[in-house]
C-alpha cells in the first residue's frame, strides 16, 4: 500500500470503525423535514427541535394538518 493510502486509515479505531461511527450521528431538522415530505407528500408548516426528537406540523395532501415526531437518533417516525 502507498504511503498516501496508509495515511487514509491512520484515524481508524482498532476495532476497525472511524471515530464518530454512525451511532453517534443524529439527522438533522432538515433530513427530518426531507423524509416527512417525501413520506407523506405533505408539505411541512412548522418543525422544533424537541432534543431527542423533532416535531413537524404538516399540511397533508387532503389538506388536514397533522403532527409528526422524527427520532432525531434513528430517523424513525412516532
Amino acid at each position: 500500500m502507498s504511503e498516501r493510502g496508509r495515511d487514509r486509515w491512520r484515524d481508524v479505531e482498532p476495532h476497525g470503525y472511524a471515530p464518530g461511527s454512525s451511532a453517534d450521528r443524529r439527522i438533522t431538522l432538515n433530513e427530518a423535514v426531507e423524509r416527512v415530505q417525501r413520506r407523506t407528500g405533505g408539505r411541512v408548516l412548522d418543525a422544533r427541535d424537541l432534543g431527542d426528537a423533532y416535531r413537524l406540523k404538516v399540511l397533508t395532501r387532503n389538506g388536514e394538518v397533522r403532527v409528526i415526531f422524527v427520532d432525531a437518533a434513528t430517523g424513525s417516525f412516532r
